[in-house]
């Protein structure tokens, strides 16, 4: 059966699923037949963790997994695009590129280290925002572009926000933007410029 989340905090359980990283449960987004999305305790120390799902309390087999300080991957459309908004909110694509020497607003997972404590399964407020305390930097095309804001997205749980200006003078055209955390780069996904 498939079951997502209805109401914030995340629950721990979701239909009769739970999923245990480093011994603590994990707030759950989404469990499917073949796919469960959670979110990894922000008290997940870097290093090796245990990873174990539980269906109606029955333990599965545990494994290890590797926990890295930052993994930042970018959100894509279906065509492959980033997720990312214009400055005026609406959905960056190629029939609504965004001007060059504007501001956009990319949507990541994996951001790292953050200025303030934050429950597990809650939403980021708006304020005060809360900041990423890696270095965040972005480029455009081969273009190193200026980073506004890098933090938690308020209302929502676990995504990362990076606002980004577009460089003044960019050719029209589609290029990849990629956002790196430290020194770790995310994966590059298409935008649009005119």
């Amino acid at each position: 059966a498939y079951s997502g989340a209805s109401s914030l905090p995340l629950p721990t359980v979701l239909g009769s699923v739970s999923i245990t990283v480093a011994g603590k449960l994990a707030p759950l987004f989404y469990v499917g037949p073949t796919q469960i999305n959670f979110q990894v305790p922000w008290e997940t120390a870097v290093g090796s963790a245990n990873v174990s799902l539980s269906l109606n309390g029955v333990k599965s087999n545990t494994v290890s997994v590797s926990v890295v300080a930052a993994s930042p991957g970018l959100f894509t459309q279906g065509s492959g695009a980033a997720i990312v908004q214009n400055f005026d909110y609406t959905l960056n694509q190629s029939s609504n590129p965004a001007a060059a020497g504007s501001a956009i607003i990319a949507y990541l997972t994996g951001s790292g280290p953050v200025n303030q404590t934050i429950a597990d399964g809650v939403a980021a407020p708006s304020s005060p925002l809360i900041r990423a305390t890696s270095t965040v930097t972005a480029t455009i095309g081969s273009q190193s572009a200026q980073v506004l804001f890098a933090g938690l997205a308020p209302g929502l749980v676990g995504v990362f926000q990076v606002n980004v200006m577009v460089p003044s003078g960019m050719a029209a055209g589609n290029y990849p933007l990629t956002i790196t955390v430290g020194k770790q780069p995310s994966n590059s996904a298409p935008i649009s410029v005119k």
